[in-house]
């Protein structure tokens, strides 16, 4: 497979809340021309004044959430740092991250990365 002739570094997802009940938080477009994306980082903030747990995952296009797609588990503390994941990750088309927290409004992510397009 060619290397991708176009890379437009952007943001993918900025400041959202993640949600109380798993949901994709980016899909990576699919059609003619795309080759995927690749990440730069998922960076998760804390709102609150406590440690917050998430759990994310790296979703194959066409599949579902699984354990076996689970790829982190973590509490995310309340020490107003960002903290990165998925960095340098590649979606292929129709890949997805899913994301969930524990409690509303307590946690913000930030996705960023790369169209790649032929």
């Amino acid at each position: 497979m060619p290397d991708p002739v176009s890379h437009s570094p952007s943001v993918l997802v900025d400041g959202t809340l993640l949600p109380i009940a798993a949901a994709a938080a980016y899909t990576a477009p699919s059609g003619a021309g795309t080759r995927g994306v690749r990440i730069r980082a998922l960076s998760l903030t804390t709102q609150t004044g406590a440690a917050e747990p998430v759990q994310l995952w790296k979703v194959e296009s066409g599949g579902a959430r699984a354990n076996a797609n689970r790829r982190f588990n973590a509490s995310i503390p309340s020490d107003g740092m960002s903290h990165l994941f998925f960095e340098g990750a590649i979606l292929d088309p129709g890949d997805a991250i899913h994301w969930v927290a524990t409690n509303a409004s307590a946690v913000s992510g930030t996705l960023e990365g790369w169209v790649m397009t032929d």
